[in-house]
């Protein structure tokens, strides 16, 4: 089965697809974070807390709309929220349908939207679907390795190989699964996009 690039349903809608591409033009807000080392693989970040919107969904395509919707008002308050990045998820291809022989097998796909740092956990908008919920994220350390390209799952294989090994030579230990980030609509051009796998690490001794 051709796998579909990722976002690229997602996006469909033309308001999603206008503020996403936004981020070419103009900075959206995302997580602050400080680079405590460089190599040459990869940077050593340290996040500050920040508060994510997520949502678990049998397709990227519904993850996406189910926090789109959450952003665009259908929230208890009934506020809009301005579009941030990146968007969260787990490695392209994961969530995607794949046809076998029989039957066709679907995982599911965890998606994030960070929300911008003035909410907290007690005054950002409850979730008016019971399929999306609010989550903070503790301070943390990530390795992170940025790449440009399509959003293929090969290339984000590829790309978290290569930050695995870099990372394990320069002495850090993984503590959980690596995640892809996405930073650009499906408009920008594949060559112009920026994208990251991260990582998580324990922290330097």
């Amino acid at each position: 089965m051709k796998r579909r690039p990722l976002l690229h349903l997602l996006l469909a809608a033309p308001a999603a697809a206008l503020l996403l591409v936004a981020g070419n033009a103009m900075a959206l807000e995302e997580p602050a974070y400080t680079v405590e080392q460089t190599f040459d693989e990869f940077e050593l970040r340290r996040y500050a807390p920040y508060l994510v919107v997520e949502t678990a969904a049998d397709s990227r395509n519904a993850a996406f709309r189910r926090l789109f919707n959450y952003i665009a008002g259908r929230n208890v308050a009934q506020q809009k929220i301005e579009m941030t990045v990146p968007v969260v998820m787990e490695a392209p291809g994961a969530g995607e349908k794949i046809e076998m022989t029989a039957p066709v097998v679907s995982q599911g796909q965890t998606m994030q939207f960070v929300l911008p740092a003035r909410f907290t956990l007690d005054t950002a908008p409850r979730p008016a679907d019971a399929a999306v919920r609010l989550r903070a994220i503790e301070a943390q350390w990530l390795a992170v390795r940025r790449y440009s390209g399509t959003w293929s799952e090969r290339n984000f294989a590829q790309n978290e190989a290569a930050l695995r090994a870099a990372a394990q030579a320069a002495g850090f230990t993984a503590t959980g699964p690596a995640r892809f980030a996405a930073y650009n609509g499906p408009l920008t051009p594949w060559f112009m996009r920026r994208n990251e796998v991260l990582l998580p690490v324990a922290a330097p001794r």
